[in-house]
């Protein structure tokens, strides 16, 4: 069984990517040391911060922090879309958290809503009857 994704490791490692993607657009190398620096930074990546990468039948995959991201265009829209996906994974693990969901509604809010006229009654799974 695996871990659970935890928001701030996920927010960390996303950080530390768009960081380092910024410093290689301020470079602006030509197309041949883009690519080779994100080889570099993917290697960085695998050495220092525990992540995985493969390339296979031309498809480029990041695994990092529990999380997993492909890429056919190469090393710099991998790292790209790793990051998209912890932001989106993120946002999801923080919907999902008790602490920041909005609180149920009380059992007397739902009992009057089971109560209310037939049309909104069907929002209890009985249709036109009441509690």
């Amino acid at each position: 069984m695996s871990r659970p994704l935890e928001p701030n490791v996920l927010r960390a490692h996303a950080d530390y990517v768009d960081q380092v993607l910024a410093s290689l657009r301020r470079e602006q190398l030509t197309p041949e040391g883009n690519y080779r620096r994100a080889g570099e930074i993917l290697d960085d990546l695998v050495n220092e911060h525990g992540a995985s990468r493969r390339f296979y039948g031309g498809t480029h995959s990041l695994r990092m922090a529990g999380l997993q991201a492909s890429c056919t265009a190469g090393g710099i829209g991998l790292l790209e879309n790793w990051v998209a996906a912890a932001r989106r994974k993120i946002a999801a693990l923080e919907a999902t958290d008790p602490a920041t969901r909005p609180k149920a509604a009380s059992a007397t809010a739902r009992r009057s809503l089971c109560e209310a006229p037939p049309q909104a009654s069907e929002a209890c799974g009985r249709e036109g009857e009441s509690q």
